[in-house]
């Protein structure tokens, strides 16, 4: 590796690509053939690392260069912050935060790590699902004990809005 620390500000319409805190400093289009020419470009540079703000929607990207076989380091966008105001960095422009990120990959050197297997990340996704699952059915629980409190209803019509699946039978 050369020591290059790569840094992407990803925008709207662009990705702003810093190569080193005094490097070179280039625009692309923020589409997915661009981001493969990038992967491209960076890999033939050999990078030490590629630095990305994390964020849902980054994880297309972080996969492309991470199949280009770029080292992705995924940094914490609040940590990059307090760096450019330790630096006095307060001016705020997509070119600027590419070079501060470059900067804080060269003088922080945050390390890169590995992505979780396939299993892994299934299991997290399944993990980040089942909160909102769990408590919708705690909601249909707690309607049923009421119900049942409240005593039998009166209406058959009333009955037949419960799913017979989640009857409580004594």
């Amino acid at each position: 590796m050369s020591g290059v620390n790569a840094a992407i500000e990803i925008g709207k319409h662009s990705l702003e690509i810093a190569l080193g805190s005094d490097g070179v400093l280039f625009s692309e289009p923020n589409q997915s053939r661009a981001v493969t020419r990038l992967a491209k470009r960076l890999a033939e540079l050999g990078c030490e690392r590629v630095l990305i703000e994390g964020g849902s929607h980054q994880n297309v990207r972080v996969a492309a260069l991470r199949a280009a076989g770029l080292p992705v380091v995924i940094i914490n966008p609040r940590r990059v912050r307090e760096f450019a105001r330790s630096i006095g960095q307060l001016a705020k422009t997509d070119h600027l935060d590419a070079r501060v990120r470059a900067l804080y990959g060269e003088r922080i050197q945050p390390p890169v790590r590995e992505l979780p297997d396939e299993q892994n990340q299934i299991l997290r996704r399944l993990w980040v699902r089942r909160d909102p699952i769990s408590a919708s059915a705690a909601r249909v629980v707690a309607l049923l004990h009421r119900k049942r409190e409240q005593g039998p209803s009166k209406s058959k019509k009333a009955e037949g809005k419960v799913p017979s699946t989640f009857i409580l039978r004594p």
